[in-house]
């Protein structure tokens, strides 16, 4: 059992059909919502055409919209591309994040294929909007991206800190400085968590292991923090995310509704308290729990950040949700090293596994049929062109999931003056687009 559980060939399967399943769902995917306005740089209203277009873009988003401007610089030079380089990446990401959440889990153990799949599956049905976080562009490249990517950042200082096997090539060093940067100002929720974390574990390796920390590792912790101030304290960040919500009143009342939000998620957060309490009885290795709690705490901050925002949109609960996920995974990770423990560990794996198919079966059926409702509407859109005639109307999506990339967003309003409808009738080139319903009876027959 353990051969097929460690086996290279498996694991190779494992992530490969990952990725194809992915590819396959993001060119299932068109543009939408957000995708429309990125389209157009914010300096002039004109079409992004060169990469030269972004920074004067960026440079007038991050005074009126958020201080984003390395994800949404991304969103920008990806438009600039054929959609499916997007669709191949972003698989490649969601591979990352899966990967991310196993190598620290790993570390100086031997892989686990039932840990990988039990990851993906976990990941399958607790990711928040999952169609917005993980298939939507514009939401992928901001949510999908900041987890993979301050996985990837913490796993390398947790190798420094607490397994003493810093980075030695100076090459790697400048990376790793680039990567700080990068993260810390990515994403405010997920840079939040990332950096409490990547704190937390300098701290472990200073007071607790008693080592010297790289000087790499003290620098990316100071870039880290600069991103995340360049971000936080960016003109429009400041005044929209931060403003009104800084009131007491309001403050209590985001307190309440961050901690309350956190039910949405008592499984995953039953399973690292039962984890950690199992750990601690069996003593496994210290650094393997320090690193879960950490973990856990960096998931907590991802939370509660939210308390400085005016609203807390499910999508943002993605950084959170993937820290979580991490700490009960090395938690796990290590009780299946002990043969004690391990049946309740392969249990609660198997569990989570189990659980994955019908929502699976939900999943698929729901990006389906929002694929070929969208390609309904493109070919409406284009024969009212071809046509020349001035108004397009198309129907809603109507999704009926969170695996629906179009859940929670407005796909297009009734007024053809309202936004998106502006931007979607710009891209396709018509006059005007209307938003009609979609019928139950319409519904039901797709």
């Amino acid at each position: 059992m353990r051969k097929i559980d460690q086996s290279a060939k498996l694991s190779a399967g494992i992530y490969a059909g990952i990725f194809l399943l992915m590819f396959v769902f993001n060119r299932m995917t068109l543009y939408l919502f957000d995708d429309f306005l990125y389209l157009y740089s914010f300096a002039d209203k004109t079409r992004i055409t060169s990469i030269a277009q972004i920074f004067p873009s960026m440079a007038a988003h991050i005074q009126t919209m958020n201080g984003r401007t390395m994800a949404h610089f991304l969103v920008q030079l990806f438009m600039l591309l054929p959609m499916w380089v997007f669709d191949l990446v972003n698989a490649g990401m969601f591979l990352l994040l899966i990967w991310g959440i196993c190598a620290l889990a790993g570390m100086e153990r031997k892989r686990s294929n039932l840990l990988t799949a039990a990851v993906f599956c976990a990941i399958w049905v607790y990711a928040p909007a999952f169609g917005q976080v993980v298939l939507w562009q514009d939401g992928a490249t901001s949510y999908l991206w900041a987890s993979s990517l301050g996985l990837v950042l913490l796993y390398l200082t947790a190798q420094d800190c607490l397994y003493d096997r810093g980075i030695k090539s100076p090459w790697g060093k400048m990376g790793f400085l680039a990567l700080s940067f990068l993260t810390g100002g990515y994403l405010e929720p997920t840079s939040a968590g990332v950096l409490v974390a990547m704190t937390l574990l300098v701290g472990v390796g200073l007071f607790i292991r008693r080592k010297k920390i790289g000087g790499y590792i003290w620098a990316g912790l100071a870039l880290a923090a600069l991103g995340f101030l360049s971000m936080f304290l960016s003109p429009a960040e400041f005044r929209n995310k931060a403003g009104d919500a800084l009131t007491r009143v309001m403050l209590m009342k985001q307190i309440i509704f961050t901690t309350e939000f956190l039910k949405n998620y008592s499984v995953p957060l039953l399973v690292f308290v039962g984890s950690l309490v199992i750990c601690i009885l069996a003593k496994t290795d210290l650094r393997q729990i320090l690193l879960g709690v950490i973990l856990f705490i960096g998931a907590l901050a991802a939370n509660y950040i939210h308390i400085f925002a005016y609203y807390y949109p499910p999508r943002s609960a993605m950084g959170m949700v993937s820290l979580l996920l991490c700490a009960d995974a090395v938690l796990l990770r290590a009780i299946l090293d002990d043969h004690k423990y391990l049946a309740t560990a392969a249990v609660t794996a198997a569990i989570m596994i189990v659980s994955f198919i019908p929502e699976f079966f939900v999943g698929f059926q729901d990006i389906a049929l929002t694929y070929v409702r969208m390609r309904n509407n493109e070919r409406a859109i284009h024969q009212c062109a071809d046509e020349g005639r001035e108004v397009a109307e198309i129907k809603d999506l109507s999704p009926e999931s969170k695996y629906s990339p179009g859940y929670g967003l407005i796909y297009v309003q009734t007024d053809p003056d309202k936004w998106p409808n502006t931007d979607m009738a710009r891209y396709y080139g018509v006059e005007a687009i209307v938003g009609i319903p979609s019928s139950p009876k319409e519904t039901a027959e797709e």
